[in-house]
């Protein structure tokens, strides 16, 4: 019988995830995604496809997604079908996207019971059905397969993409107020053309519902609503596996990991933290603000069952001590209570050093995967392949249980990482390492990695956007295989840098963490850069051909003049040297500062 190739996709991804306030949105987003896109492969494979992409000889997709918690299946796939049932097929996956994401939407419709006037819900009803119908894109096509598999596959992908250029599209009218998260859409009310006070009215019904769920001044639309309360809805996951902490809490998490050993250790009385607790309760209960938060999974493991240490289950904001300036400013009845905290928390800081408020989103993706796909001769070859990089994006989820992070999305060659920034180095270099074991056995394909470092309380889809940004600097760098750094400070200063992961022998991460551990180690002052920097006038204009000896020499000086006079400097006074040798001339000066002030950064606020 006949065989033809489908390619399947799910769209627009990075319009629906990246609108997200939260960590738990973001999630919530990716995690949708890849519950629909399993449930269009299991449709397809019950009329009798065979997949191609993503592949496993292990256990169904949904199966995969359902133990891991984590969106781990792409939003596209590639299955193989006999020609005469490739169309009924990929329709029947069509449907069944549709089908589940009307359940799931039905489902959330019918928890937001904010109805004040008779038949208001069919208005409610209108607004689900337009946004829901109209929000996914689904694209697919056939194509023939012949001997020539190699052929065949690329010509059946620049098909799918002159499909996806087409865009379907309708006049959508949104009227009334907007959402506040997206922006776009018609936000929910029970009423039409509602007013700007009875929209708030609804909203503060709704979040006696669902308490905590929503921010005061937050009035969603169907979809941003359904990516809020969907985690409320996934039955099939432990519930501790669902969801994400918050920016806050992954900040944070080193400090929490210190309490707890600290506390195991017996360096800290049970009866502090029981005040600490104590003190929380009683300012939750008089502002009836909810506290409680979602910790790490290597934080959840060290707490095990001790009663304690379960208490701590709490949002990463109320281990910082402004926390308690800003809610004695709002409400001055609790500031005696605040204070109280304030105490204890000062407490542990001297103990084991105050929690930072910084942290990082990893963005990865995979260098020149299409083009080594289109090197595979045969479909069996292909799956092979895939199943290389399905089993890379299951080993990745062991961050979790060997570093602080979250693993937000993993899906293929790509994915997201959220981490405290004193584990940062070591998850880039686990996850580069992990792929090269597994799919790039030979040195192709590679890896790039765009990081965007930020305060907790900077806004999260800018922070998510600078990941994107400097993920697409690292992949403008010739040959790809970089790293892009965007540091967002505070201030409103942004440090960027791009550059190649390795040259040759040299590794920029090992690099990085050489030097880190001269700070950590207190063997040189953080100075020392800065000194160079500051005199780079003396040397910056240079002839091309003396520039690098000249920065050479004077890193060498700047650097034996701040650094430890009971340690021998030869060693990495030569990686320094070797550093600066191999990054590009035309702009080595600039690269070379901003991976000294990033790593100090790192250092400093970890």
């Amino acid at each position: 019988m006949d065989k033809v190739l489908g390619i399947f996709q799910i769209g627009p991804v990075q319009e629906f995830i990246s609108r997200s306030r939260k960590t738990q949105d973001f999630w919530a987003s990716s995690f949708l995604l890849s519950y629909l896109i399993s449930k269009a492969i299991e449709k397809v494979i019950e009329i009798g496809g065979e997949l191609i992409y993503p592949y496993t000889n292990t256990e169904n997709l949904s199966s995969l997604l359902q133990n891991t918690c984590t969106p781990i299946v792409p939003n596209r796939f590639v299955v193989e079908l006999d020609k005469d049932k490739a169309v009924e097929a990929l329709q029947e996956a069509e449907k069944s996207v549709k089908r589940e994401l009307s359940n799931i939407a039905n489902t959330i419709k019918g928890s937001i019971k904010i109805y004040s006037i008779p038949n208001s819900t069919s208005y409610i009803d209108k607004i689900f059905q337009r946004q829901v119908e109209r929000f996914f894109e689904i694209y697919w096509i056939i194509y023939p397969l012949d001997n020539n598999y190699a052929n065949s596959y690329k010509k059946a992908e620049i098909i799918f993409s002159g499909r996806k250029s087409i865009r379907d599209f309708s006049q959508i009218d949104e009227p009334g107020f907007k959402c506040t998260l997206c922006g776009e859409r018609e936000a929910l009310s029970d009423k039409e053309k509602a007013s700007r006070e009875e929209i708030r009215e609804s909203w503060s019904k709704l979040r006696k519902l669902h308490k905590y769920e929503f921010n005061e001044k937050e009035h969603l639309c169907a979809i941003c609503t359904i990516k809020r309360l969907y985690p409320k809805s996934i039955k099939e996951c432990n519930e501790f596996d669902i969801g994400a902490p918050s920016t806050a809490t992954i900040a944070v998490s080193p400090f929490l990991e210190r309490l707890i050993e600290n506390y195991k250790n017996r360096n800290i009385e049970k009866e502090k933290i029981e005040d600490f607790l104590r003190g929380l309760n009683e300012i939750e209960n008089i502002l009836d603000e909810g506290i409680e938060g979602r910790l790490l999974k290597k934080i959840r493991k060290k707490i095990n069952n001790d009663d304690i240490l379960k208490e701590l289950n709490i949002d990463g904001t109320y281990f910082l001590k402004d926390t308690y300036d800003n809610l004695s400013t709002d409400h001055p009845e609790i500031k005696d209570k605040a204070e109280k905290i304030k105490n204890i928390l000062g407490e542990f800081y001297k103990k084991f050093k105050e929690p930072s408020k910084y942290f990082a989103v990893i963005q990865v993706d995979g260098d020149n995967i299409g083009e080594e796909i289109g090197n595979l001769t045969s479909i069996d070859e292909h799956r092979k392949f895939s199943n290389k990089i399905l089993n890379f994006s299951q080993e990745v989820l062991n961050i979790e249980d060997n570093f602080l992070s979250k693993v937000i999305y993993f899906g293929g060659d790509e994915g997201v990482i959220f981490a405290p920034l004193r584990d940062l180095l070591n998850i880039i270099e686990f996850i580069h390492d992990l792929f090269f074991n597994i799919v790039s056995s030979n040195g192709k394909p590679t890896l790039s990695f765009g990081i965007s470092i930020a305060h907790y309380s900077h806004a999260l889809q800018k922070i998510i956007e600078e990941s994107r940004e400097s993920l697409k600097r690292a992949k403008k760098i010739d040959g790809k295989y970089s790293l892009g750094f965007s540091l967002l400070k505070r201030s409103g200063e942004t440090v960027e840098v791009a550059i190649k992961y390795k040259f040759d022998h040299i590794s920029t991460i090992d690099f990085m963490k050489k030097i880190k551990a001269l700070y950590e180690k207190d063997e040189i002052s953080k100075r020392w850069w800065k000194d160079l920097y500051d005199d780079r006038l003396s040397f910056i204009g240079r002839d091309q051909e003396l520039f690098k000896d000249i920065f050479i020499s004077e890193v060498k000086r700047y650097f034996l003049r701040r650094v430890d006079k009971g340690i021998d400097p030869k060693p990495i006074l030569k990686d320094i040297e070797n550093f600066i040798g191999v990054i590009p001339i035309y702009n080595g000066f600039d690269i070379f500062m901003g991976i000294m002030e990033i790593i100090e950064f790192i250092y400093r606020e970890e």
